[in-house]
């Protein structure tokens, strides 16, 4: 039984989140969403993907592709991608096979979630990914500030 206002996670409620947090996304070719992350303040970005994966579905999946991250060596990324994780909880930084930048989360939401959490959790999720692109160019400060003005708790 199910709590009131807690519904079954799919991944049609990773688009009624992003629309209810105002986030804008594209729909790739296999269902997944995709959000860009960036800003003017640093050369670097992220391609986020959002999908609902595992057996039944109902694993909440982030991945972001930290772009603009070139002459870094795999040991360099590495580096970076343990001093960020040291630091924070998520989303987590790692170096993928072809040496990438990657940061992801993961929630397992078998028994359901109220959509202002889930909408909520994408949102702060995202702002991480933003964190991390200002944290890689040593403007982490610029954003920490913004959201202290704007009252947001952020990642």
């Amino acid at each position: 039984m199910r709590a009131e206002g807690i519904r079954p996670f799919d991944r049609e409620r990773i688009g009624e989140a992003l629309r209810a947090a105002g986030i804008s996304f594209f729909r790739g070719e296999e269902g997944q969403f995709l959000v860009l992350v960036g800003s003017r303040m640093t050369p670097y970005s992220a391609v986020v993907t959002l999908s609902a994966e595992g057996v039944d579905g109902d694993v909440l999946a982030v991945r972001a592709l930290v772009r603009g991250v070139v002459g870094l060596s795999r040991e360099e990324a590495l580096e970076k991608a343990n001093a960020w994780n040291k630091g924070r909880r998520w989303p987590r930084a790692y170096v993928d096979d072809d040496g990438d930048l990657m940061l992801d989360f993961h929630l397992d939401m078998e028994e359901g979630i109220h959509t202002p959490f889930l909408a909520r959790t994408v949102q702060t999720v995202l702002t991480g990914v933003e964190l991390f692109t200002l944290w890689l160019d040593g403007k982490e400060g610029v954003l920490e500030a913004l959201m202290e003005d704007s009252g947001s708790d952020g990642a």
